[in-house]
């Protein structure tokens, strides 16, 4: 098998996988994304930091924090050092 067929695989996998995840996660963020806030935050997580997204919600960093323990205990975000990335 040469090098291209693996690598053609891997990415064949890697699409199914991410299928499975979105299929997966799709109920827990319908249920976690009820309001304005909830929605402006996901659109925010792992583009910008928590300061700027402090300033541009106009909130403070507990509901934030808050929001983001509770979206890694439901599997949609991990940490990755010291910020957050979305999973899906």
């Amino acid at each position: 098998m040469s090098e291209k067929e693996v690598l053609d695989g891997l990415a064949k996998i890697d699409g199914l996988l991410s299928t499975l995840v979105k299929f997966k996660m799709a109920p827990i963020l319908e249920r976690e994304l009820v309001n304005d806030f909830a929605q402006k935050l996901w659109s925010l997580t792992g583009k910008a930091t928590a300061r700027e997204i402090q300033k541009t919600l106009k909130c403070g960093p507990n509901r934030i924090s808050a929001m983001w323990a509770r979206w890694e205990n439901s599997g949609l975000i991990t940490k990755d050092g010291q910020s957050y990335r979305r999973i899906v």
